[in-house]
């Protein structure tokens, strides 16, 4: 495989996007949302919404995409909007909840049920759980601490394994993957942690982005210092064996995306201005095919439809 000509959009300032199965594209930068239309290699702007908060992380879906999250990392607060069916809009309902600035929200996420709202914090060092009515779109004003991580932990990301009730939790400064059991309640009971670094690296390392793909058998987490993606086996417990670490054509990896049923998985190389594409084996070990050309301070990637 090989990498085409970069096309660059207009408004192309976005730290994170969604792409939606109506094929509408969400971007988010510092304080602002944005919905987009794809139609014919072209994206047009179908309205804005503030984020109501500052340096907007991450974004997801609940899961008939009928509400965006949105983690604000620099006011420490997150956001729910509703989505408009048909236009693909961001309504003007904005449900913010708020903490304080040192919190740095980085990662919100609805549980496969839809009923339950998960916040990562970085500088709070846990992850908050809000109730959320289905029906209505209500997001609960109180929150539960489903997970309170060591001191000097920094969790960052969390993933939800698509059919069991495991979730996993990676941390930027601590470099640690932690598997738990989500229990009845919503709360997260560690079942497994351990360093993402191979046990002679003694260097400043930030881990930054975790996925699983969607048999729920191989997790890959993304590492900036030792610039390696780190893949795992998931056995039948939700507990994780290494798989490999592939340090190839990867250079400070901030956010790592996987094509599932194309055996592909790209790696967003901030400091070295490009893409790389792996093909995927039976096993979940990598093979480096291409790079793209030089696309300045590359934080993220995710395929078009």
């Amino acid at each position: 495989m090989s990498f085409g000509n970069n096309k660059k959009h207009n408004d192309d300032r976005s730290s994170y996007a969604l792409v939606s199965d109506k094929d509408f594209v969400y971007t988010s930068w510092k304080t602002e949302l944005k919905a987009y239309n794809w139609e014919s290699g072209n994206l047009s702007l179908l309205n804005s919404r503030m984020t109501g908060g500052d340096v907007a992380t991450h974004m997801s879906f609940d899961p008939d995409q009928s509400h965006l999250a949105v983690a604000n990392f620099g006011t420490g607060d997150f956001v729910v909007y509703s989505l408009d069916p048909e236009t693909g809009e961001i309504n003007n309902d904005a449900q913010r909840r708020t903490r304080n600035a040192n919190a740095n929200a980085h990662w919100v996420g609805w549980d496969k049920t839809g009923d339950k709202v998960y916040v990562v914090y970085r500088g709070g060092n846990d992850v908050r759980r809000y109730d959320f009515d289905k029906q209505s779109g209500t997001l609960a004003e109180n929150f539960t601490v489903a997970f309170s991580g060591q001191n000097g932990d920094g969790l960052r990301h969390m993933a939800f394994h698509p059919t069991s009730d495991k979730a996993y939790i990676l941390t930027e400064t601590s470099s640690a993957l932690i598997a738990t059991r989500v229990l009845p309640n919503g709360n997260l009971e560690q079942i497994q942690r351990f360093s993402t670094l191979p046990n002679n690296f003694n260097r400043e390392n930030k881990a930054a982005h975790i996925l699983i793909n969607k048999e729920g058998t191989v997790l890959y987490i993304s590492n900036r210092g030792h610039d390696s993606i780190v893949a795992y086996s998931i056995d039948d417990e939700g507990k994780l064996t290494l798989i490999e670490r592939e340090t190839q054509n990867v250079a400070t990896p901030r956010v790592i995306y996987l094509m599932n049923g194309h055996g592909i998985l790209f790696s967003a190389n901030q400091t070295a201005n490009s893409v790389s594409a792996f093909g995927v084996g039976l096993a979940g070990e990598l093979d480096f095919k291409a790079r793209s050309k030089s696309i300045t301070n590359a934080k993220f990637v995710m395929p078009l439809p």
